[in-house]
C-alpha cells in the first residue's frame, strides 16, 4: 500500500514510537540504544527479542517495503551475485554507504536480476520466474545477458570462420521446438540476432523486444515458456559447444551465469519536476523585525530585573556589564571575561543585592561558565545528528549484500528567534518565528527538519534466483534547517 510519504518519515516515526524515556528530561531512542548494544558500547542490554522483531518488521513494511527471504529461500547458490548486478550497483552507488553516485539506468526505482531456473542439462534453454514483479509496476526496459567463453581456434580453420550468429528465441511450445533436421521450428519465435567472434570472451547482451516480452510474462504467466539461444556459423550449422561455448546455470564462473535484467518503476517520476530554490541568506529579513542583540539585551534586562528587584541603577549596570562580556566572547572568541568586569559585577552584587530568603537569587557565571553556556546553546541549535541502522546487527547480513548499514541521520535542536541563515531557514519560518515570539500561545515555533536529503541504493537477494537493486528517495539526511 502506497501512502506517498518519504521513506525517511517512516524511519523517524519508527524511532519515535520506539522511544524510551529515562529519568529527568533525558530521551533516548531504541535505535540509539540498540546501536550501542550491537557495537559493544552498552554495558547492559535493554531490548527484548519481541521489541527487536517489531522494529525489524516495521522497517521492512514501511521503509524498505519488501519481505526478508526465509532461510529456505536462500541456499548456497543464492550467495552468488551475478556480475551484471554487481557492476550496476558499483556504478550507481557507493558500496560502503549505499549513497547514490549517479542515477540508475532509465532513472528507475528497482532493478531485478533473474537467474535461470534450469540446470545445464537443458542446453541453451532458459527460464526465469518473474512472478515477483507486480502488475502495478511500470516495466521500463529488459535485457538478457549471457556470457560467451573464449573458444580455442582449431588448426586449418579459415580466418573468416570466427564470425558466429547468436539468435535469441521466445519459446512457445517445447514439443515443436525443433524440426526433423534439428533446426528451430514453429515452437519458437525469433526475437533478435547478432554476430559475435567465437575466439573472444564477452557478454552477449540482447535487448530487442524483451520489454514487451517481460510485460506479457507478468500479465499472463502461462505464456512464460522461457528463452532459447542458438549459435550458427555462416553455413547455418549449429556450432554451440564446438566453435562457441556459453556459461550455463550451475557452471563456473558462477557470477558469469546468464541473467535476465528487468528495470521497473514502482512510482513513475514526473518529467517536469519543480526545482526547489533555497535562499542562502535572509538575515536582512531578520533585521527588519528584531535584531538579535536587541533581543538578548531584553532577556538580560529581564534577568537583572528579577535579581535586583527593579532597582534601576543596579539593573542597568548589570545589563551593561553582561552585554560587554557577551560581545567580547562572540567577537574575540575568548573563554575568560575581563577581570575588571568581574570586579564590577561583584561590587554591584555586594552593594545592591538584597539578602531576602523569600526572593529567588541568581549568580552570574564566571567567564568559563559563560563560554560553556554559549557552546551549550550553539549545540542545542538545529543540526544533523547520527542515526545508523546496521543491517548485519539486525540479522539481515545474509540477504542484504550492500551496504552494511544505513547512515540515515536525523535532525534535532532548537530554532531560536531570530532565525539566521546559519539555520538554513525560509521566509515562512522567519514569519512563523516572529509570530511565535510575540504570540507564543497562538503560533508554535519553527521545527528542525531535514533540508536536503540524499538517495541510496540497496543490493539484496529476494530469493536464491532473484537479486534486486532498489533505490530509495529522500532517506539520508544531508542538512537540517528550521521550517
Amino acid at each position: 500500500m502506497k501512502t506517498g510519504l518519504p521513506e525517511l518519515c517512516y524511519l523517524f516515526s519508527i524511532c519515535y514510537i520506539l522511544t524510551e524515556k529515562s529519568s529527568g528530561n533525558s530521551v533516548r531512542s531504541r535505535a540509539e540504544i540498540w546501536g550501542e548494544e550491537l557495537t559493544g558500547e552498552s554495558e547492559e542490554g535493554i531490548t527484548t527479542d519481541a521489541e527487536s522483531e517489531l522494529y525489524k518488521q516495521t522497517l521492512l513494511q514501511y521503509v524498505f517495503r519488501t519481505d526478508a527471504p526465509t532461510s529456505s529461500q536462500l541456499n548456497h547458490e543464492g550467495t552468488d551475485i551475478p556480475f551484471v548486478m554487481n557492476k550496476l550497483y558499483e556504478l550507481i552507488a557507493d558500496r560502503d554507504t549505499g549513497r547514490e553516485k549517479r542515477s540508475a539506468p532509465f532513472d528507475v526505482d528497482l532493478i531485478r536480476g533473474f537467474q535461470d531456473y534450469w540446470e545445464n542439462e537443458r542446453r541453451m534453454q532458459f527460464w526465469f520466474n518473474t512472478s515477483s514483479v507486480n502488475e502495478t509496476e511500470d516495466i521500463i526496459e529488459a535485457y538478457f545477458h549471457i556470457y560467451k567463453r573464449r573458444a580455442i581456434r582449431p588448426p586449418n580453420v579459415p580466418a573468416g570462420s570466427h564470425r558466429v550468429t547468436v539468435s535469441l528465441y521466445k519459446i512457445i511450445d517445447e514439443d515443436t521446438l525443433y524440426d526433423s533436421s534439428g533446426q528451430v521450428s514453429a515452437g519458437a519465435t525469433l526475437i533478435q540476432r547478432q554476430q559475435v567472434s567465437a575466439y573472444s570472451s564477452e557478454w552477449v547482451i540482447f535487448k530487442g523486444d524483451l520489454k514487451d516480452l517481460a510485460k506479457d510474462w507478468i500479465r499472463n504467466p502461462s505464456t512464460n515458456k522461457g528463452l532459447l539461444v542458438t549459435a550458427t556459423d555462416p553455413d547455418e550449422n549449429h556450432v554451440n559447444g564446438s566453435h562457441i561455448d556459453f556459461v550455463q546455470r550451475g557452471e563456473h564462473p558462477r557470477n558469469r551465469q546468464p541473467v535476465f535484467v528487468v528495470y521497473t518503476d514502482q512510482e513513475r517520476k514526473k518529467s517536469n519536476r519543480l526545482k526547489r530554490k533555497s535562499r542562502t541568506n535572509i538575515d536582512f529579513l531578520v533585521e527588519n523585525f528584531l535584531n538579535e542583540d536587541v533581543r538578548r539585551e531584553q532577556q538580560i534586562q529581564e534577568q537583572c530585573r528579577v535579581q535586583f528587584n527593579s532597582q534601576q541603577d543596579s539593573m542597568e549596570e548589570c545589563t551593561t556589564i553582561i552585554m560587554r562580556q557577551r560581545r567580547s566572547l562572540l567577537n574575540g572568541g575568548q573563554t575568560q571575561v575581563d577581570q575588571d568586569d568581574e570586579e564590577e559585577l561583584e561590587e554591584v552584587y555586594d552593594d545592591d543585592w538584597e539578602d531576602d530568603s523569600t526572593r529567588q537569587r541568581r549568580r552570574l557565571n564566571d567567564g568559563d561558565n559563560l563560554a560553556i553556556e554559549a557552546t551549550r546553546r550553539i549545540n542545542s541549535y538545529c543540526q544533523k545528528k547520527p542515526l545508523y541502522v546496521s543491517f548485519r546487527a539486525l540479522g539481515w547480513g545474509k540477504w542484504i549484500v550492500a551496504p552494511a548499514g544505513l547512515n540515515a541521520n536525523y535532525c534535532d535542536g532548537q530554532c531560536p528567534f531570530p532565525l539566521t541563515s546559519t539555520l538554513t531557514t525560509s521566509n515562512h519560518a522567519v514569519l512563523q518565528s516572529v509570530s511565535n515570539y510575540y504570540f507564543p500561545d497562538k503560533v508554535k515555533a519553527p521545527c528542525c527538519v531535514p533540508q536536503k536529503l540524499q538517495r541510496m541504493s540497496i543490493l539484496y537477494h529476494q530469493n536464491d534466483k532473484v537479486v534486486a537493486m532498489k533505490n530509495y528517495d529522500n532517506i539520508i539526511v544531508e542538512t537540517c534547517g528550521c521550517r
